[in-house]
């Protein structure tokens, strides 16, 4: 939970959580300063919940429309989902 205080992301996203929790998580955008359609992300949870060394990997993309709106993907990628 440190990261997501000193991170300017997590600081603008406004993201915490306050209870234990399971999986790592991620964001990433295209570039710092891109804004309308031109704004991409991906937003990503990992973890490992058997403690096997394989994770479980949940992810969507996104963009930002002209409206200045947050529109997802259609779905949600999975990967190992019960690792």
């Amino acid at each position: 939970t440190a990261t997501w205080n000193t991170t300017e992301t997590w600081n603008a996203l406004k993201f915490s959580i306050a209870d234990p929790h399971y999986y790592a998580y991620e964001f990433q955008s295209n570039c710092p300063g891109s804004v309308g359609s031109a704004a991409l992300f991906t937003a990503r949870a990992r973890g490992d919940l058997d403690a096997d060394g394989a994770e479980s990997t949940f992810e969507r993309v996104g963009t930002v429309n002209d409206q200045m709106e947050v529109q997802g993907s259609g779905g949600l990628y999975e990967f190992q989902p019960t690792e």
